[in-house]
Parts: C-alpha cells; sequence; structure tokens
C-alpha cells in the first residue's frame, strides 16, 4: 500500500511541479529580458526547466509518499517505487505519443 501511495503522490507531484517550474521560469525570463522571438522562452521554459522542476518535485513525492505510510525507506522499495514511476510515466507517454 505504501508503494501505491509514494506512486500516486509521486505523480501528481510530477504534473505540478513541471508545471510550476515551466511558468515560473516563463515569466523569470521575461522579467531577465530574454526574447520571445519564435516562441524561444516558451520552449526553453517548456522543455529544458519544465523537466527539471518536474524529476526534483517526483522524487520529492515519492519520498514524501513513503513517509507518509510511517515506515522506514529501504534501497529495495525505493528502487519498486522508482520502477513504478517509471513504467506509469512510460505507459501514459506510450499512450500519447504512439497512438
Amino acid at each position: 500500500m505504501r508503494a501505491f501511495l509514494a506512486l500516486f503522490v509521486g505523480c501528481l507531484c510530477l504534473v505540478s511541479g513541471y508545471c510550476v517550474t515551466a511558468v515560473t521560469t516563463y515569466w523569470l525570463a521575461g522579467l531577465a529580458g530574454m526574447s520571445d522571438f519564435e516562441g524561444g522562452r516558451g520552449m526553453f521554459a517548456g522543455l529544458f526547466a519544465g523537466p527539471i522542476g518536474a524529476f526534483i518535485f517526483c522524487v520529492a513525492g515519492i519520498v514524501l509518499g513513503w513517509y507518509l505510510g510511517r515506515r522506514r525507506l529501504t534501497p529495495n522499495s525505493l528502487m519498486l517505487v522508482f520502477l513504478l514511476v517509471a513504467l506509469a510515466i512510460g505507459s501514459v507517454l506510450g499512450v500519447w505519443y504512439g497512438g
């Protein structure tokens, strides 16, 4: 049950982390004077900074979800959670891009 809780919280944090990081980066790049010629600022925020923030938030969400189960985090169980998250993300991307 803890693994599924960690998977759920990790996926929620993945999506929210991507959105928060991309929007914040787009806004800060505009304040810093980055040009939006041909969508450069949006591509920087969405394709470079967004995935970095999504990864950081996902790892933090997995650890948070794991500790919500009130037990110790072992390396084997942590690898199981990362495998479940990778499987979920891979299946979503496969359905989305594979058609």
